[in-house]
């Protein structure tokens, strides 16, 4: 009679525990990383014949395991399947915005600048056409300056989010080391799978940001290294985790846990960090061909204005200048410190290098070019030819190296402040002859708004342009490789859903079915209480 009530008791409590596992998941249904449970039971072994009992097959029922629903593959696929060009694409869009008319960009700058040219050339002398000249110079100056800057912002963005991103990869490798631990120390003995739920959103959020390999060990543990095949250096091996780094921007290194070894460099693959060097080597070949193009159309421009006669007679002048100063920081710097260097005469101001260091203890910074101190001020420093405002927390020692840079389409300048200054018209033959009065100069350079026949020159607008639609080229490719990514990870995500997710209708169903086993199992101890009771009253 005693085994009835056994069996009873223990399908109570098998029913129960489904029962409290159906609404584990039913309240977790949008539980994000959350993986469905499933409870496995088992038959008890019945009690061993003996010359009084006989042998039974069976006692009862019992809960052998809460399983999550997980399939290893789909989980491998899911991390696979996270791309790069998701991080990219905002960059590489903005950057395609920036050249755009509409978004700031040097087109219209670039026209009326030619147009100004072709307009004085019909009367060279006007000196209000004179001056919409040099005020198209210097608005074409400004516009190719700040869409170079604009661009440098571009990929400084994108290095900070470098940086932020392989500090959450270094802060994800220790998280899941901690969890390991608690895995393997047995904290959560008997009931693993939210650390298990845990650690598999940390290394799908890792997979986002850098390429990953996964290996479950026998102890329950994962081995995690870096890439999408086996073999790459160890990020994670059971409670001890490595370091990421990123010092050149399709490069990251890996400092390894073991004590002794070197720092093992890769190639980025995918993920976050992958889609963003993409970017910054985007934004950096956008760089460079704009500072091309600048170059360019300086040295053709400057080359024919040379050639043309002020109306004094005078040879012209360059038009366009592209000088700067380059700031860098030493690496060992306690603070963040940067400067504004104006140049001021680019003919009295000194040749460089010169270095700026912070004086804590007198509150100057000082100039230096080699040993010579050159100059110093609290706020300014102001030396023949430059002006310098330095800036930041910066502590004692700090310095910062100035260097000259030439070509720089982000230190382009429109020279002539006069409108005597323009050389419109054609140098006469004879030296010291005033000149001819014509605007020839002033037409051949507004020809060179289109390619000059024979010679090669000209052709800027065209240029621009070709820069444009190579942006647009690549932001269109981008959009391919985003459509192309989601779709494989849509159909992942579809995988393994059926597998993992929590179904509220098929949940609802094993909810009536196990209570109505429940209420069965509480029946079956009914009667063998009302058989128990009757034997009672028959002795």
């Amino acid at each position: 009679m005693s085994n009835i009530l056994d069996i009873g008791a223990s399908g109570l409590l098998a029913t129960r525990a489904a029962l409290e596992v159906t609404g584990d998941n039913i309240a977790n249904a949008d539980t994000e990383g959350y993986h469905r449970r499933v409870t496995v039971t088992g038959e008890m072994m019945g009690a061993q014949s003996s010359p009084f009992h006989r042998g039974q097959d069976t006692s009862g029922v019992r809960v052998t395991d809460i399983r999550r629903a997980f399939d290893g593959l789909v989980a491998a696929r899911m991390r696979d399947a996270t791309a790069g060009a998701q991080a990219a694409q905002p960059y590489l869009e903005a950057a395609e915005q920036r050249l755009m008319p509409e978004g700031g960009g040097i087109g219209p700058a670039l026209s009326g600048f030619f147009e100004a040219f072709s307009t004085v050339g019909v009367a060279p002398d006007d000196a209000g056409l004179r001056s919409v000249v040099l005020e198209a110079g210097r608005g074409l100056a400004a516009g190719v300056r700040d869409l170079a800057l604009a661009l440098d912002e571009l990929a400084g963005g994108a290095r900070n989010e470098v940086d932020l991103q392989v500090t959450r990869a270094n802060d994800i490798l220790s998280d899941l080391s901690r969890l390991q631990e608690d895995l393997l120390r047995g904290v959560a003995a008997g009931s693993p799978n939210p650390i298990l739920d845990r650690r598999d959103a940390l290394l799908e959020e890792l997979s986002g940001i850098v390429a990953v390999h996964v290996i479950p060990s026998d102890d329950g543990s994962v081995e995690v290294s870096l890439g999408r095949l086996p073999g790459g250096p160890l990020l994670l091996r059971g409670t001890e985790a490595a370091e990421l780094s990123m010092p050149q921007p399709d490069r990251i290194s890996v400092t390894p846990f073991e004590p002794g070894l070197a720092v093992q460099t890769r190639r980025s693959e995918s993920g976050a960090l992958d889609g963003l060097s993409q970017a910054i080597g985007a934004l950096g070949a956008l760089r460079s061909s704009v500072d091309g193009w600048a170059q360019r159309l300086s040295s053709e421009i400057n080359s024919l204005h040379e050639a043309g006669a002020r109306p004094d007679g005078t040879p012209g002048e360059a038009l366009f200048v592209a000088r700067g100063w380059q700031a860098d920081p030493a690496a060992a710097n306690g603070g963040r410190i940067g400067a504004e260097v104006e140049i001021t005469d680019a003919a009295l101001m000194p040749a460089g290098p010169l270095s700026l260091v912070r004086d804590a203890t007198a509150n100057l910074w000082r100039l230096y070019e080699g040993a010579a101190e050159i100059g110093n001020g609290a706020e300014e420093i102001t030396v023949p030819g430059l002006s310098l405002r330095p800036g930041g927390d910066a502590q004692d020692g700090d310095r910062l190296m100035l260097t000259l840079r030439q070509g720089n389409a982000a230190d382009l300048s429109f020279m002539p402040a006069e409108v005597g200054e323009l050389a419109l018209a054609q140098m006469p033959a004879a030296p010291g002859s005033p000149p001819s009065g014509d605007g020839r100069i002033a037409e051949r350079l507004a020809d060179l708004a289109a390619p000059v026949d024979d010679n090669g020159q000209g052709g800027y607008s065209a240029q621009y342009a070709g820069i444009l639609a190579g942006v647009g080229a690549t932001v269109a490719a981008g959009r391919d490789r985003i459509a192309s990514s989601e779709a494989l990870l849509n159909s992942v995500q579809l995988a393994e859903a059926r597998i993992s997710g929590v179904n509220l209708d098929q949940e609802a169903s094993n909810l009536m079915r196990h209570q109505q086993a429940y209420q069965a199992n509480a029946q079956v101890i009914s009667v063998a209480r009302e058989i128990f009771d009757t034997l009672l009253r028959a002795i």
